[in-house]
């Protein structure tokens, strides 16, 4: 662009990370939470196009938000299960073939995931993955927030599970983090009032309140 020219535009460097992206994916439930688990696991595998030996090699598939979404609705159709043939190729052809065998190995450990609506239904005695096994750990968290994301007033049940000593404390923090938003955004005004003063809120506050800075929960301390 000649001088003169540029001299007449205002330039400004945006830089989108792997969290913003998560956190838009969560947000617009676009992406299966399977996806999203991973790709918290694995920050670095989101954007490979960034590799510029990825941009040029002969394989043009290849890791990116777009492939990503594209997979996800792949994951979402109820037409393949995971265990078909047919769905290993379309990740492969989808993702390139790295990551794509990175992700059909995760979804190998899902088998331990624990679904959203027995955690709702007791979530003090649910199963929980063990902490040794963070893929389905980190699956089953995803999975329950988008239950809640779908189903505010579950949000309790989710706070119970998230508290437990089980949990791992990353995975925990996550979700209480996920679950202060749905509270605050997604409940009435008058829900969210009776939310924010329950002894769940209190005892996360306690347990959780460092690594949950960034939240402010109006008038718990």
């Amino acid at each position: 662009m000649p001088t003169a020219l540029a001299n007449r535009f205002v330039f400004l460097r945006a830089q989108v990370t792997t969290d913003d992206w998560l956190e838009w994916a969560g947000e617009e439930g676009k992406i299966h939470p399977y996806l999203i688990a991973y790709f918290r696991r694995n920050k670095g595998n989101l954007n490979e196009f960034a590799d510029p030996a990825v941009a040029t090699r002969q394989d043009k598939a290849f890791c990116s938000p777009r492939s990503v979404e594209s997979l996800s609705n792949l994951f979402k159709s109820s037409r393949i299960s995971f265990e078909d043939e047919l769905f290993e190729k379309n990740v492969y052809g989808t993702v390139g073939l790295a990551i794509g065998t990175d992700i059909i190995a995760f979804l190998g450990c899902t088998t331990a995931v624990v679904p959203p609506d027995v955690i709702i239904k007791n979530p003090k005695k649910a199963k929980m993955p063990a902490k040794k096994n963070l893929d389905a750990l980190y699956a089953t968290v995803s999975s329950l927030e988008a239950h809640i994301r779908e189903k505010p007033a579950d949000w309790r049940a989710g706070l119970t599970y998230a508290l437990r000593k089980e949990m791992a404390s990353d995975c925990g923090v996550m979700l209480c983090s996920t679950i202060c938003g749905i509270v605050m955004n997604k409940l009435k005004a008058e829900d969210r009032d009776d939310a924010l003063t329950d002894d769940l809120m209190l005892e996360m506050h306690e347990l959780h309140g460092d690594a949950l800075g960034a939240f402010s929960l109006a008038g718990i301390k």
